[in-house]
């Protein structure tokens, strides 16, 4: 079986998509799926300035809905003729589309083309547009529900992350009945060397108000008042990152590392020799992860994971690590004390952890609930 992956996913900031992708690529091959991650021209921010400069001003004359409407007549039939001819190339057996944007500006294509393709589902895009402070009346929140709806009525076959996710959807007033929930993989890929220094906690995201990393680093004075031997090390990048150093500034915190962007492998690396993985996303803006990587990175490499319980960070942890309240600081910080002086803590909820990660989110599991997904949506048609 040939399966191909169409995404819209930016390479440069929407790093958990292709994340996801590199894990289901080694998940599915060692089961003798061939997949195939093709990268064009729409998965890169450059090429797209220019036309985006275009699209923002003629909406300033004609208002938003035109905007919207102008994106879609554009990526739209750009992404269906990517994938018209990644399809004609490697001649694949089964789509795999990520997202309800990807898909829902080519269904016209689906149609027509009658090609056997699998939905997967990461997130409510909705939620990540008002995260960004739109309003929920605002016609591209209305927009992207409205692409939610229609594709995964139309999708053979439709995979969520989490049940976490369904829910969400499903309090959107769409008919979930038919989404399948399969779990992401995770993988400990070959690490390759990090610097030696010294002890530190380990924090990677995207660097956006959602992800709550101004909430980590105001727990942290505390932690570093009482622990200065403990650093911080934050890896990602993104629109809050002047911010953020704003505020360590103020505070006056000498213990907070900004490692920059850093490749899956380089990520694990890090995590890998962490005292602790620390997830501190918030529902900002109705914005929840899914199923957080972080948490299942934590796990998998036997580092005992603090989270704010959000989204589907309880169904990813369970009993193997520690939930505390969103927003919640103080129990943030009194959970990083308590791990960084608690090694025999450390070490029980790291073997938990690596329990669960093959228990529940194990590679060979993951590739056999792909391949009836795929199955089933060939078999549709």
């Amino acid at each position: 079986m040939k399966v191909l992956a169409i995404t819209l996913a930016k390479k440069d900031w929407v790093t958990g998509v292709w994340t996801f992708l590199e894990i289901t690529r080694k998940a599915l091959e060692a089961e003798g799926i061939q997949y195939v991650i093709p990268d064009h021209w729409l998965n890169h921010r450059e090429p797209r300035r220019p036309l985006r400069a275009i699209v923002k001003a003629l909406s300033w004359f004609a208002g938003t809905p035109y905007e919207i409407d102008m994106r879609r007549r554009l990526t739209g039939p750009a992404l269906a003729g990517i994938t018209r001819r990644l399809s004609r190339f490697h001649n694949p057996d089964v789509l795999h589309i990520q997202g309800s944007l990807a898909a829902g500006l080519i269904l016209d294509f689906l149609r027509a083309e009658r090609v056997p393709w699998v939905l997967h589902l990461h997130s409510v895009d909705s939620e990540l547009i008002r995260a960004e402070g739109i309003p929920p009346d605002h016609p591209l929140v209305i927009f992207s529900d409205h692409l939610l709806r229609k594709s995964i009525r139309e999708a053979p076959v439709t995979c969520a992350v989490s049940h976490n996710l369904r829910d969400r959807i499903a309090a959107l007033g769409i008919d979930v009945s038919r989404v399948r929930v399969v779990h992401n993989p995770i993988i400990v890929p070959e690490l390759p060397d990090v610097p030696r220094t010294g002890p530190y906690i380990f924090l990677s995201a995207r660097l956006t108000p959602w992800k709550g990393v101004d909430l980590a680093i105001s727990a942290w004075e505390r932690v570093e008042k009482e622990l200065p031997e403990v650093f911080l090390y934050i890896a990602g990048s993104g629109p809050e990152e002047p911010s953020l150093r704003n505020l360590i500034k103020e505070r006056d915190l000498k213990r907070v590392v900004f490692l920059g962007m850093l490749s899956w492998e380089e990520a694990m690396s890090w995590a890998s020799k962490a005292l602790l993985v620390l997830n501190p996303s918030v529902p900002r803006g109705g914005a929840r992860e899914s199923l957080p990587f972080s948490v299942l990175e934590g796990m998998a490499l036997g580092v005992p994971v603090i989270s704010s319980d959000t989204g589907g960070a309880k169904e990813a942890l369970g009993d193997a690590g520690i939930l505390i309240p969103p927003f919640d600081t103080e129990a943030m910080a009194d959970a990083m004390i308590r791990l960084i002086k608690d090694e025999a803590l450390r070490r029980e909820l790291g073997q938990k952890g690596i329990r669960r990660a093959k228990e529940v989110f194990g590679p060979e599991l993951y590739a056999r609930r792909m391949r009836d997904a795929f199955a089933s949506a060939i078999g549709s048609l």
